[in-house]
């Protein structure tokens, strides 16, 4: 799984000594209405203009944060954006962690627009050719509370960018290191009581978000008698998240229709698909992949001795091991814990230690190899996804903006991105040379994924079919596929992710003050920044060659098989662990071998 830090609010880009105007001002050029069903939810947005490049200026877009109810301030915060072309479904985006914002999957490879660097301190945005928006509205929600620009309480302080931690009130450079690697910055209060504890409550919060949302913005509510619905996708931890968030929503739908709660004040959530991108689903599933994908992979590449990896794969069997400890967690909820409030001491103890157990004995192992978590194909500090998003969404032009039987899926005429196996409403794919972030290694393979699912079509084709009787045919597994191992894209050191991205040599570096920063990257010299020896294409000359509507929008059908057989490649990103897992009402997986 993936995690990030919090955005700011409101950020610093230099060293402390600047003060002011470092925080989050007191108003902002929002509207803010009550929802006109509820009138304790409020929401506040904007027209974010010019904050990310769409395909086509008709799009509409808002940024914004609703208020919701609850024994704490809770403001969840989101991005819509219009589908390219006139559209009734819509899709809700998560990102996982927990503990990432869902700005990182919108700005890599399912939202509308792409960053680039365009000088010093300079960025833009391109419009994605496969974001999907092509083929849905889209709302991207940063949850739960304090996640991501969701907030409870303004709160100013300072963050320690070697450590990632945090004083407040705001203070000076400690420790004789370079006032730059501390940054003031307005944040959430990041009081623990102040955010949900289970994935229920979250799952409860946003059920109130979407209230607000769509209460005041009703005209992106798909039709209840429209065949398509509100589609839920979630990446990583959103296999935790998706299920439970859709099972919630069900039983509000359900209370709404025996008036548990009013009808007149309330509005349905009519799910049509859940989708889930590399899903952490189940560890006494999952958990024993570890060690045995270190040595058995698409790649042939051993990334740890065999001998350790059948140790660490024993040790999830053995009498008190990982799987042991796992269902003496879920035994003790059962009986302790029934409600799932997340409150009760023994429990939580239990099952934190089956946490630890399962990470130390089988999980921890694979990171010997020195590759990814996330991508076997790179190295432990891993450059791909970008981390630039992170600096874009701290840039002060940008919170302005926003106030503050396995069958081939044939993807286009040319190559084959994967293989699904699909019955009915339920189907699993796998894409090939893609790592966690799927749609970020391969968006026009992750595109067609998503298109077909929300369309109920093949996903293998692209076909109108059937779905109560349609079945794919094919190889019974999926893991016949090899390929030789891509080389990793060049390590990048990010100020704001320093423990993650960052070699002790880079982080000693930036303790002496040495080397130069540019955009958020550490460099050795001034004349290693790639734009410090080409001229930068600006956004509207290299958007203007594809912004033709036969380019941007339409989805792809098969009509035969790719003679050649090839995969999609995408140098220097290609990769390794990836398949696709989606969930439905329609139920869909795009998953990780």
């Amino acid at each position: 799984m993936r995690t990030f830090q919090l955005l700011f609010l409101s950020a610093g880009l230099s060293s402390v000594s600047t003060t002011s105007a470092q925080y989050a001002p007191t108003t902002a050029n929002l509207t803010t209405v009550r929802s006109p069903l509820n009138h304790d939810i409020t929401i506040s947005y904007k027209s974010p203009d010019g904050a990310c490049r769409s395909a086509f200026d008709h799009q509409k877009q808002y940024t914004g944060w609703v208020n919701v109810p609850g024994d704490y301030p809770t403001n969840l915060f989101f991005w819509f954006v219009e589908a390219r072309q006139k559209s009734d479904v819509l899709t809700i985006w998560l990102n996982g962690g927990p503990g990432s914002s869902s700005l990182f999957g919108m700005f890599n490879g399912v939202g509308p627009c792409e960053i680039i660097e365009a000088g010093l301190d300079q960025y833009d945005t391109l419009a994605s050719e496969w974001g999907w928006d092509r083929a849905s509205n889209m709302l991207f929600i940063d949850q739960p509370n304090q996640v991501g620009f969701s907030y409870d309480t303004p709160t100013n302080g300072t963050l320690n960018i070697l450590n990632n931690t945090r004083t407040t009130p705001p203070g000076g450079p400690v420790d004789d290191l370079p006032p730059h690697l501390f940054l003031n910055g307005t944040f959430s209060s990041l009081n623990p009581a102040n955010t949900p504890n289970t994935t229920e409550d979250a799952a409860i919060a946003v059920w109130h978000m979407l209230q607000g949302f769509l209460s005041v913005f009703p005209q992106y509510n798909p039709p209840k008698q429209a065949a398509l619905g509100v589609n839920l996708f979630a990446e990583s931890y959103g296999g935790k998240y998706g299920p439970v968030f859709s099972d919630v929503w069900e039983r509000q739908n359900a209370k709404r229709l025996n008036n548990t709660i009013p009808r007149n004040s309330t509005l349905e959530i009519h799910l049509a698909a859940l989708g889930i991108v590399n899903g952490c689903i189940d560890d006494e599933i999952q958990a024993p992949y570890y060690p045995s994908f270190a040595v058995n992979n698409t790649y042939g590449f051993e990334g740890i001795n065999s001998v350790r990896a059948n140790l660490a794969n024993a040790s999830f069997y053995a009498d008190g091991g990982c799987r042991d400890l796992l269902q003496q967690c879920r035994t003790a909820q059962n009986v302790y814990d029934p409600a799932s409030s997340g409150n009760v001491d023994s429990v939580n103890e239990h099952c934190s230690q089956a946490y630890a157990t399962c990470y130390r004995s089988v999980i921890e192992p694979f990171s010997e190899s020195g590759r990814s978590f996330n991508d076997i194909s790179q190295p432990a500090r891993e450059s791909f996804p970008s981390n630039i998003y992170i600096e874009y969404a701290n840039s002060p032009a940008f919170q302005e903006a926003i106030e503050a039987g396995y069958a081939p899926i044939i993807v286009n005429d040319s190559y084959i991105g994967g293989v699904v196996r699909q019955y009915g409403n339920l189907s699993f794919s796998r894409v090939y040379q893609a790592g966690h972030a799927v749609p970020a290694f391969q968006p026009e393979t992750a595109f067609q994924i998503f298109a077909r699912i929300v369309m109920g079509t093949s996903l293998s084709t692209g076909d109108a079919v059937d779905l109560a009787a349609y079945a794919t045919t094919g190889d019974a597994k999926a893991d016949k596929h090899r390929d030789k191992l891509p080389a990793a894209p060049a390590p990048t050191c990010w100020l704001r992710a320093v423990p993650s991205t960052c070699s002790d040599d880079e982080v000693e570096m930036l303790r002496k003050d040495e080397g130069v920063i540019i955009n958020g990257v550490l460099y050795a010299s001034e004349g290693d920044w790639p734009l410090a020896t080409r001229t930068t294409t600006s956004s509207v000359e290299a958007g203007a060659a594809t912004s033709a509507t036969q380019t941007l929008t339409g989805l792809f059908t098969a009509t035969s098989t790719p003679r050649n057989g090839d995969v999609a490649s995408r140098d220097p990103r290609g990769s390794v662990m990836a398949m696709v897992v989606a969930v439905s009402c329609t139920l869909f997986w795009i998953g990780t071998l």
